[in-house]
């Protein structure tokens, strides 16, 4: 199980968004401008920079669902809902990013692999969803010294898969959040060789694992049931995306040589299609 040096609901503190951002700040990465409050009557909201996001201070405290609010009025009333779930929450600075970028790897103790990093192309939902079209690079260093960010990951002595979010805006990476677990991209890497799983349970096991190790060569991978509906939502033309397809080395769920799960994810997502249906009629 992942965990924090081995300590009962270390990680649950580990995952508090504020502790985390200011702990990357220790490191000497930027993030966005940031308040904290437990009540909508706080003063600090005459401070807030807009437009903004809030987020639930513990991401297990509530769904994900994050909107940009451009006044006060508009806050407060969303601000007001999630607190009666969240005992704090977070409001930033929206960045209007030029790119995202998320690191992927694994961790256990003072041995940090981060064999790649994924550039986000598209998301759905927009500019807050999960990808849908990505691209791989072994190139880790490209944005800050990869080691800026495993010392980071050291610091939690943490034990388990992760992942690191940022955003870029005006060639400057922002620091969002640590995601202590499997991110949902954690399927591609196997593609160029690093199977992070695998590589974890081996490291637990006292196998020698090297944490050096990158990904053989860059590539494209897709989401594809996210892409289609972002082309949907976007009115993105279906010969566009046949030829991003093209480009693809590496889908979510469709291969060639294992078509069970994509068979798999198209029964369980007709059943429910139909079940959403007949719901709707007996209502």
């Amino acid at each position: 199980m992942p965990n924090i040096a081995g300590l009962q609901n270390n990680l649950h503190k580990a995952n508090h968004k504020e502790n985390m951002r200011l702990n990357a700040e220790k490191f000497g990465f930027s993030t966005p401008k940031t308040w904290v409050i437990s009540s909508t009557t706080d003063d600090i909201l005459n401070d807030l920079v807009f437009p903004v996001i809030i987020k639930a201070i513990h991401s297990q405290d509530a769904p994900k669902s994050i909107q940009i609010f451009n006044t006060k009025e508009e806050l407060i009333p969303v601000a007001d809902e999630l607190l009666k779930k969240s005992k704090e929450v977070q409001i930033q600075t929206f960045i209007n990013k030029e790119k995202e970028v998320i690191y992927l790897g694994w961790a256990h103790n003072d041995d940090v692999c981060i064999p790649c990093l994924m550039e986000k192309i598209r998301e759905f939902p927009s500019k807050f969803g999960g990808t849908g079209f990505g691209y791989f690079s072994p190139e880790t260093c490209k944005y800050f010294d990869i080691e800026q960010l495993k010392n980071l990951v050291r610091s939690y002595r943490y034990t388990g898969l992760f992942s690191v979010e940022y955003v870029i805006h005006k060639g400057i990476p922002y620091f969002l959040e640590i995601n202590f677990r499997n991110d949902g991209n954690g399927y591609f890497p196997g593609y160029g060789g690093v199977n992070m799983p695998v590589q974890l349970i081996k490291k637990c096991s006292g196998e020698t694992i090297s944490a050096d190790q990158k990904i053989t060569a860059p590539f494209y991978m897709m989401r594809e049931y996210n892409d289609y509906k972002w082309c949907k939502e976007n009115n993105y033309s279906f010969y566009k995306w046949l030829k991003d397809m093209n480009k693809v080395s590496v889908f979510q769920y469709w291969n060639r040589k294992d078509i069970f799960p994509f068979v798999c994810f198209i029964k369980d997502h007709v059943a429910r299609m139909v079940s959403n249906k007949i719901k709707k009629i007996l209502r």
